[in-house]
């Protein structure tokens, strides 16, 4: 399997990935902020994996290009686009951005599992990989999303709705909430007929 990492932080879910799919599988780990992607490959390193995980040192969304990224040391709550409110501080960064369809199709990757946390950029990261989606039917699409954090990113929850049916992704939450747009969770995106 080749599984996909949006926002990988320090590596914890890359390497988990890494542990279900031995002993053959890849792991691709995207993480633009330059002091975490350091400390993520020293902890592949540590763990024996620089072999099958790739970290790549990009943020995702709906087009390529660069973007001002407000990160906080390691903190997994830097972002794209303004600082975290619930950092202290921050510092701007210029990261290279591509879409997830670009760089599938120039890597010439084809993901089973797909696990995002882009801190309130879900809607622009899955827009930048909308032809993967329709694409790949059988793909495990998890996401985190973070309602609280999508006005100041600039979007909504009609238009995350509206991406998803126009997908024809249905939306189950996997961390208790009652609502998996309107409320912060883990959420699986799943095709309407493969729930």
């Amino acid at each position: 399997m080749t599984c996909v990492n949006v926002g990988a932080n320090v590596g914890i879910f890359a390497m988990q990935m890494a542990a279900w799919n031995a002993p053959d599988g890849d792991v691709i780990a995207f993480e633009p902020n330059p002091e975490t992607a350091a400390l993520l490959r020293t902890h592949l390193e540590m763990n024996g994996l620089t072999a099958r995980v790739r970290v790549v040192q990009v943020a995702t969304a709906a087009e390529s290009g660069t973007m001002d990224f407000y990160a906080s040391g390691t903190d997994g709550m830097s972002r794209l686009g303004s600082p975290n409110p619930l950092l202290t501080e921050t510092t701007v960064v210029k990261v290279d951005v591509t879409t997830l369809d670009a760089w599938c199709e120039a890597e010439g990757v084809r993901p089973d599992v797909v696990l995002m946390d882009v801190e309130g950029f879900e809607l622009f990261a899955l827009r930048g990989f909308q032809k993967m989606i329709r694409a790949n039917p059988s793909m495990e699409l998890v996401v985190e999303i973070h309602p609280s954090s999508w006005a100041e990113a600039g979007c909504t929850a009609d238009e995350v709705r509206e991406l998803l049916d126009g997908l024809g992704l249905e939306a189950h939450p996997l961390t208790g909430q009652s609502d998996p747009i309107d409320e912060y969770g883990v959420v699986r995106m799943a095709r309407a007929d493969t729930r």
